[in-house]
């Protein structure tokens, strides 16, 4: 399984991905998450993923130091929800 297919599962949405992992505090596109698909996860995205605990992904460079953080889980935020 690849590391979009088990975003996928977690998050369900490209959008909901996007959301989750935003690019210079924007949220990423539900059109270009999708081009992940065929292209690859980013590397910076999946280094968050090696070092949370809640996504089973092993990010090959970093396959030698496996490490994981506890981190608190991460969701999107509902469009009701600010972050102040």
């Amino acid at each position: 399984m690849t590391l979009y297919e088990i975003l996928k599962n977690i998050y369900k949405t490209n959008a909901a991905i996007g959301h989750a992992f935003p690019k210079k505090g924007k949220p990423r596109s539900s059109q270009g998450v999708g081009k992940w698909k065929k292209r690859g996860v980013p590397d910076d995205v999946a280094i968050l993923c090696h070092i949370n605990p809640d996504v089973p992904y092993i990010h090959e460079p970093l396959k030698n130091n496996f490490v994981h953080f506890d981190l608190p889980k991460v969701f999107p935020l509902s469009e009701d929800e600010h972050v102040s």
